[in-house]
């Protein structure tokens, strides 16, 4: 019994009007139903905010006015990276073929890199914004300044992705009619780069990179599994659709990412790259593996082989989007309960929490919504007693806490739990 084919490639006769706007409709809806998922999240502040970058923002511009007070955080800003040494300049500023199922393909490609979601809710972090400038430049793909452009400024967000304009640009020196835009990427790539070496010498925040054996190897694991989900994507997509790489006159952009995101992994192995670390290597390489793919899926594929291929490509998408969704949604349902939890005990309440950073950011936050608070939260490093305190916020994720000041509950969130201490 010869099986039922379907053919996936791009169609030769234009379809009707209505024909070619319905998948737009349908990708404009589901954009539009994700926006209004993450408003509806119990918003606030997260408690990652490296350098308490908002209550600078907020200091200065009491201070100064609105205007005056970003241009005088953005000043503040800038020293405090001196300090760090990291190299982040852009900071203060905050393809895949027409077929249906390669688009169903590169789709969950994107949307099982699990580290993505994290940081949807970290003030501090630039790896999404980075992220953004990447995708724009993926856009501009008869416009080489504007992709180098884009890239620049991925790389001045942060500065591991300059590795990207390393890699697009030695591929681009191979090709004749690309090469000083080639030399004008990897020379832009290696100062970003050196630029971000200077700046980390000396710097107290980036002290804490360790080039010893064992957290290179930890790391490397770390990244493996950070990339396994995309990794089963690609391979569910590409058996379904029988992917046929086409090695000779390959476009320069799919190489060119995924040696972009190898060399941003590297980076990161003396550091972390786990968390929301992986989101932009995961990226790179997930899809520059797809720009290379997928203009070789074949024309005819059984109907029952791409079902069952593209079937476990989306639910293994969607299981990292659920992931990550629920992810962002506890971290922020614990800030906005602690919040709230502490603005309605009695004022002047001295509280103890056991989690590092997130203390100085409640106290922050709590002041933002009421400047006249007399509360105030304090770290309590784990084992430690505490005197004074009246209330502690325990969370299990950050060590066992002071078991001794876990008295009657007060308030439960995701995360954390406030204790009254007596």
């Amino acid at each position: 019994m010869v099986p039922t084919e379907v053919d996936v490639s791009v169609p030769v006769d234009e379809p009707p009007a209505a024909r070619r706007r319905w998948p737009r409709v349908v990708w404009l809806a589901c954009g539009l139903g994700a926006l209004v998922g993450y408003a509806t999240l119990p918003w606030e502040w997260s408690f990652i905010d490296d350098t308490g970058a908002l209550a600078i923002l907020h200091g200065q511009q009491d201070a100064h006015g609105t205007l005056g007070g970003i241009l005088g955080a953005a000043h503040v800003w800038y020293r405090l990276d001196l300090d760090w040494g990291l190299f982040r300049p852009a900071w203060p500023l905050a393809l895949v073929p027409r077929a249906r199922p390669v688009l169903v393909w590169a789709a969950a490609v994107v949307a099982a890199n699990v580290s993505l979601y994290r940081g949807l809710w970290y003030v501090s972090l630039q790896e999404l914004s980075g992220l953004c400038f990447v995708g724009l430049g993926l856009l501009a793909r008869r416009r080489p300044w504007l992709r180098l452009v884009c890239f620049l400024c991925a790389a001045w967000f942060k500065a591991p992705y300059a590795w990207l304009l390393v890699g697009y640009g030695a591929l681009l020196l191979f090709r004749r009619g690309t090469r000083w835009w080639g030399l004008a990427s990897a020379v832009l790539g290696v100062a970003t780069l050196g630029t971000a070496v200077v700046f980390a010498r000396s710097g107290s925040y980036t002290a804490g990179l360790e080039f010893g054996a064992q957290r290179v190897l930890d790391n490397v694991h770390t990244a493996g599994v950070a990339l396994a989900p995309v990794v089963v994507v690609l391979v569910a997509g590409a058996v379904a659709l029988r992917v046929r790489p086409a090695w000779r006159d390959v476009d320069p952009l799919g190489p060119g990412l995924v040696l972009g995101g190898l060399g941003y992994a590297a980076n990161l192995l003396p550091w972390q790259t786990g968390v929301h670390y992986a989101s932009p290597y995961v990226y790179l390489i997930g899809v520059g593996v797809l720009v290379v793919l997928a203009p070789g899926a074949r024309a005819a594929v059984a109907r029952w082989w791409l079902a069952g291929g593209l079937a476990v490509a989306v639910v293994v998408a969607l299981l990292a989007v659920f992931a990550g969704g629920r992810y962002v949604y506890r971290n922020a349902a614990t800030t906005t309960g602690l919040r709230d939890c502490l603005l309605d005990l009695p004022d002047g309440s001295a509280v103890g929490y056991n989690r590092p950073e997130a203390w100085d950011r409640l106290n922050a936050i709590m002041r933002y919504h009421r400047p006249a608070t007399r509360t105030r939260v304090a770290l309590i490093p784990n084992g430690t007693p505490g005197p004074g305190l009246g209330y502690y916020i325990w969370e299990p994720e950050y060590g066992p806490g002071t078991p001794e000041l876990r008295g009657p509950v007060v308030c439960r969130t995701p995360l954390a739990t406030v204790y009254r201490t007596h």
